[in-house]
């Protein structure tokens, strides 16, 4: 058996388990506290040196194990010893378990006080008491007990079963004498409860040292002899509900009772009855013939229904059944007559002609063939407690009837379960009967007022002290929330504790209250916090009653100085008549308006003060509530008054400078803000800030854009796992790295930044963020792409090379114009001299026209090189297009056709360079087509409807149109 095996299934188990090593430790145990000692310690009267030595000798096949039982019969174990493997040493498993014996009391009950034989069903006392401990431990909320029983012999109290303590508990406890504290408080013979919390125990009392706070005995007997008793402890609480007494008691009787039966059968089981047995038993035994007469009957019978046992034996038993029982009884025989064994209530004529109830159990007896020849039974009397029962459903009924005519909410609570509620009920909770009842009662609870509603009902239950009267609210099934006045208290309902309850709904009552409470506190609020003197006196005899702090220091009286005492034992008005005057007014008119007085103070001094007084009523008896103006200082106080509110103003003053200084910075602030924003937003650059640690804290549009990433994605990250940088010089982008080298220098570095795989050229600048001690608190992170720079930087050395072609280009144009100003001035005088009509003047003007050609392009070159410029004149394009197209078509087999309009526009362009646009395009074109085709040029006004103006916006301008019919220039 492995250990980890031996552990995962025994800590569950209903036993002790010690595994011991060689040396009897204790290496592994389901109780903690057991570990490291030895196991003579743990299990002294069970186990001892030698006998584990043997067994490790012996138990040489780890699935073999041995059973012993405890070598004292006085502690009821069973040990079950296994050889087993722990931590790769032998060891040996020992499981402890309670041994469920039947007590030897009873035994001795069966064998010696009623001389029978041991019942071979007895052993199901076993499985019935261990029930009935449980049962007990739960409803009483403890969690520990015993059952003892006395022997009859040596009159000690001998344990036979215990729950929920340990074995050295139950060694410490197996057994008491007569000679001990707890068995004279068992020998009392009625219910006895203990606080250990409050006795004195040694530190090695095996009390204290379990842990157990509190105990309950209660006997168990037997036709009124005391036969032994049931223990329950807790470990846990000290505090146990008288109203468990009762019930324990009963519990206890019971246990008695079911003894009896046992006795009772084990003597009917016997082949003859004796009589001296019987009569010393509590039931009524009978024993009935196959013909249903009576062919035996106890004589205690007499105290049941008057016939004695003699004037019953020979007639049938249905003679003497009440006559609306009978169906019922006739067939409960027949069952009986089945081998069915059942109780059977009903009722028995007396001999005074009345009846009682009895309750009876028969078991049908065969003779060896099998077939039925009589039966026997047991009674008891239960009259008293039927009509009790019979009573309390009478009483039931009427409470019902009752509780259900009344407007009163009434209800029954049992377990937290609504078990019954009046229609009422139904009325105040807005929902139907079948809707409450089996619900908790909780969950119509105000969930504010939920928990202690759940205290109070538990701690009712378990028999505290706990208020019957309260206010609580619930809510209803239309979600209403109602104030409710609750009256509680506990019940026996069906045999368990339950709680009986009323409710009224105080709702508007509550609604009342609180509008005069939030009155009341509003008056005595304003009453107590008016700069004003105000007084409330009794109508009768002038008695202050409230007094305000402003008439307090205007009198120099303190309120218990005041408050009981009458204006004249005060004497706090100066002149007697005036105070006559008051008094009379006061009385005729129930109210006093601007009445002049004079009030003298505590100290003496006079007063000249107008009063306003008013009648008023309170909880029958009148008052009177007063204001006093103190007129003798109004000057002085107006006076003080002008000063206060001449410093109020400057102060005034003050705080407005103060406050527009303070709404400037705020302006100000805002502004600076909005700066920021606007800066930040409009810098082109990414602008990342980070904190003291690198998580990201603010990111411009510029960052998102170049990182491809929203603003919420990058806030709280790592600045480290959002850049990823190649820098040069290299530079190791740690964040703390940054941040020990911003100490000292700002960090600017050109840096490769890779972006799903592409790379930028990015400008990196750190700055550090510092705080009011100088500290670095944060880093401010610039990302400027420079690709489009560098490239610009490129294009800018590129176009250097071609500003120094351009000049070379000027050189050489002016040069070169002046050689064809020569030649065209030479053409012009040989073209002069010859006629128009000679041949070689055509070739001398076409010579010309090409000088003039030439010169335009020395003109563009002029034009295109570095300080050239359009020279603008107003011309006609028709001339332009004509004379350019001509001229490049020349001695092509291109046809050309114009569509020129007439009306076309002159332009202000230079000459030459729309030259040579149009000389570009037919160029191309010319090109398109292979040197054959035609080639149209259409020229036209662009007019205002044309739709063109919605793109080259609301001027004038001309469509020149080019278009060939080749196939195009070949690749």
């Amino acid at each position: 058996m492995e250990s980890l095996l031996v552990s995962d299934i025994l800590q569950f188990a209903d036993c002790d388990f010690i595994i011991v090593d060689s040396f009897l430790t204790i290496v592994h145990s389901n109780n903690a506290s057991s570990i490291n000692n030895c196991v003579t310690e743990v299990f002294p009267y069970s186990l001892v040196n030698d006998a584990i030595q043997d067994y490790l000798k012996e138990l040489s096949h780890p699935n073999k194990k041995s059973i012993i039982h405890s070598p004292d019969d006085q502690y009821p174990y069973v040990f079950t010893i296994h050889k087993v493997t722990y931590n790769n040493s032998d060891a040996v498993l020992i499981i402890a378990k309670l041994e469920k014996k039947f007590p030897e009391i009873i035994k001795n009950i069966y064998e010696e006080s009623y001389d029978l034989p041991y019942p071979d069903d007895a052993n199901h006392f076993v499985d019935v008491f261990d029930y009935i401990l449980d049962i007990l431990i739960k409803i009483t909320g403890m969690d520990c007990g015993g059952i003892y029983f006395l022997e009859p012999l040596t009159k000690k109290l001998k344990l036979a079963f215990a729950k929920g303590v340990s074995p050295s508990f139950i060694e410490k406890t197996s057994k008491y004498s007569a000679d001990s504290w707890n068995y004279e408080l068992v020998m009392k013979g009625t219910p006895q409860y203990v606080d250990y919390t409050k006795i004195e125990l040694a530190n090695n009392d095996f009390r204290k040292k379990e842990g157990i706070k509190a105990i309950v005995t209660v006997p168990i007997k037997i036709k009124n002899s005391l036969i032994g008793t049931i223990n329950i402890g807790s470990h846990s609480t000290a505090t146990i509900s008288e109203t468990i007494f009762p019930l324990l008691e009963a519990i206890s009787n019971q246990i008695g009772i079911l003894l009896d039966r046992f006795i009772v059968k084990a003597i009917l089981a016997q082949s003859t009855i004796e009589k001296e047995k019987i009569s010393s038993l509590h039931d009524i035994v009978y024993q009935v013939d196959k013909d249903t007469i009576i062919r035996y009957v106890s004589t205690n019978i007499k105290n049941v229904i008057g016939y004695s046992s003699s004037e019953i034996i020979g007639k049938s038993f249905v003679d003497l059944i009440h006559p609306e029982d009978l169906p019922m009884v006739m067939e409960s025989y027949e069952r009986v007559k089945k081998r069915i064994i059942e109780p059977l209530e009903y009722r028995l004529k007396t001999k005074d002609g009345s009846y009682r109830y009895i309750l009876t159990i028969s078991e049908a007896h065969f003779d060896k063939q099998g077939h039925y020849i009589g039966l026997s039974g047991i009674g008891v009397d239960i009259h008293e407690k039927k009509m009790t029962q019979i009573k309390l459903q009478e009483s039931e009924a009427k409470f019902k009837a009752l509780a259900n005519s009344v407007g009163t909410a009434i209800f029954i609570i049992q377990d937290d379960i609504l078990i019954w509620v009046n229609p009422a009920t139904a009325m105040v909770l807005e929902y139907p009967e079948q809707e409450i009842i089996g619900k908790p009662f909780w969950i119509f609870v105000h969930p504010d007022d939920v928990e202690i509603a759940k205290e109070r009902a538990k701690a009712r239950q378990k028999g505290d002290d706990v208020i019957n009267r309260y206010e609580a609210r619930i809510i209803t099934k239309n979600n209403t929330i109602k104030w409710i006045d609750f009256n509680i208290t506990t019940i026996m309902y069906n045999g368990s504790i339950a709680i009986l309850g009323s409710a009224s709904d105080i709702s508007y009552l509550k609604k009342i209250e609180f509008d005069l409470k939030t009155s009341e506190e509003k008056f005595y609020k304003a009453f107590h916090s008016s700069p004003i003197p105000m007084t409330i006196n009794t109508f009768d005899d002038g008695a202050y009653r409230e007094v305000n702090e402003a008439a307090c220091r205007t009198f120099n009286y303190t309120p218990q100085e005041a408050i009981g005492r009458s204006i004249f034992e005060l004497n706090v008005f100066a002149d007697e008549e005036e105070v006559r005057n008051y008094i009379n007014e006061l009385r005729e008119n129930k109210k006093v308006k601007d009445f002049n007085v004079t009030f003298r103070t505590k100290t003496g001094l006079l007063k000249d003060c107008i009063i306003n007084s008013d009648i008023f009523i309170s909880s029958g008896q009148k008052f009177v509530i007063s204001s006093i103006v103190d007129v003798t200082q109004i000057k002085r106080s107006s006076q003080i008054i002008f000063e206060q509110y001449r410093e109020l103003q400057k102060i005034n003053k003050d705080l407005t400078k103060v406050q527009e200084e303070l709404k400037f910075k705020n302006t100000q602030l805002f502004e600076e803000k909005e700066r920021l924003n606007r800066i930040l937003e409009s810098i082109h650059d990414a602008v990342i800030v980070t904190d003291i640690h690198g998580a990201i804290v603010l990111v411009n549009n510029a960052t998102c854009k170049l990182l491809g990433k929203d603003y919420e994605s990058l806030i709280a990250k790592q600045v480290i796992d959002c850049v990823d940088l190649d820098c040069k010089p290299e530079f190791e982008f740690n964040f703390q790295d940054i941040v020990n080298i911003l100490k000292h220098e700002p960090i600017n570095r050109e840096c490769k930044l890779h972006i799903n795989g592409q790379l930028y050229d990015i400008e990196l600048h750190v700055l550090p963020l510092k705080g009011a001690t100088g500290s670095i608190n944060g880093v401010v992170i610039i990302l400027r792409d420079i690709t489009q720079k560098k490239l610009i930087e490129e294009h800018i050395a590129r176009t250097s090379k071609l500003e120094s072609v351009g000049l070379l280009a000027a050189g050489i144009a002016h040069d070169f114009n002046n050689i064809l100003t020569s030649i065209v001035g030479n053409l012009s005088i040989i073209k002069n001299k010859m006629s128009e009509s000679s041949e070689l003047y055509h070739h001398i003007k076409d010579a010309e026209n090409a000088s003039f050609k030439a010169k335009e392009l020395t003109h563009q070159l002029l034009t295109f090189a570095k300080g050239g410029a359009p020279v603008k004149k107003v011309t006609s394009l028709a001339t332009i297009l004509k004379d350019t197209v001509t001229f490049i078509l020349r001695g092509s087999g291109i046809q050309c056709h114009f569509n020129i309009d007439d009306s076309l526009s002159h332009v202000e362009v230079d000459e030459g360079q729309m030259a040579q646009v149009i000389q570009n395009l037919v160029i191309n074109a010319r090109e398109a087509m292979a040197d054959h085709g035609v080639l149209h040029i259409t020229a036209k006004n662009i007019d205002d409807n044309d739709p063109v103006h919605g793109i080259i916006g609301n001027d004038r301008y001309i469509q020149i149109t080019i278009q060939d019919n080749g196939p195009g220039i070949q690749s």
